[in-house]
C-alpha cells in the first residue's frame, strides 16, 4: 500500500484519496525439482471481483484468477511481453481466447523458476524449458496443450511427446 509503485499507480488513476482494500498472503513455495530447476506447476493470484468480463455469463461476483506456470511472479507483476491464463471460478469453462490464433498469441511464453545450480531466480523461455525437461515434469500433460497448425489439442500421458510436440502453456479448463 505504501510502496512507491503502488502510490504511483493510484496517483495515475486518481485513486490517492480512496480507501484501499488490501489482502496479504504469505505462503511457502511448494513445487517440484525438474532437471536443475525448482518450480510449482502453477501459481497465481485470485480476485473476488472480476472487472474483466468477456462474456455476459461471467459475473463481477464470479471472481477472476490469473495463473502462470512456475512461480506466481508473472501473474502478480503484470509484464508487457507475456500473458497469464485467465479464468473465472464462477465459469471456468468460458475461455477468454476462443480461436487457435488467439490462444497461441496470448499463451504464456516465459516461466519464472529457481535455478538450483546457480541458486537464483530465473526467467526461461517456456517452449525451450518444456522441450528440455518436459519428460521429467510430473503429469505435464495436465498443464500444456499441443499446437498443430490450426488445431490446439490436449494430449494424455501416453500420447504427449515433449521432444516432438509443439507444447504451449494454454490450459483448456473444463
Amino acid at each position: 500500500m505504501y510502496n512507491p509503485d503502488s502510490i504511483q499507480y493510484r496517483r495515475e488513476r486518481g485513486l490517492l484519496n480512496f480507501i484501499e482494500q488490501m489482502g496479504v498472503l504469505i505462503q511457502e513455495v511448494v513445487g517440484k525439482k525438474v532437471g536443475h530447476y525448482f518450480l510449482p506447476a502453477f501459481a497465481g493470484v485470485a480476485f473476488s471481483h472480476n472487472l474483466l468480463r468477456w462474456s455476459p455469463r461471467v459475473t463481477r461476483e464470479g471472481g477472476l484468477v490469473r495463473m502462470v506456470m512456475g512461480l506466481g511472479t508473472r501473474a502478480v507483476d503484470r509484464v508487457n511481453d507475456d500473458y497469464p491464463v485467465f479464468f473465472s471460478p464462477g465459469h471456468p469453462e468460458l475461455q477468454i481466447n476462443q480461436t487457435p490464433d488467439y490462444i497461441r498469441r496470448y499463451s504464456s511464453k516465459y516461466i519464472d523458476l529457481i535455478n538450483l545450480e546457480d541458486s537464483r531466480f530465473e526467467t526461461v523461455d517456456a517452449a525451450a524449458f518444456l522441450r528440455e525437461v518436459g519428460g521429467q515434469f510430473p503429469e505435464l500433460y495436465k498443464y500444456v496443450s499441443v499446437c498443430n497448425d490450426d488445431l490446439i489439442e490436449r494430449k494424455n500421458v501416453f500420447t504427449l511427446n515433449p521432444l516432438k510436440d509443439n507444447m504451449m502453456i494454454a490450459l483448456i479448463i473444463s
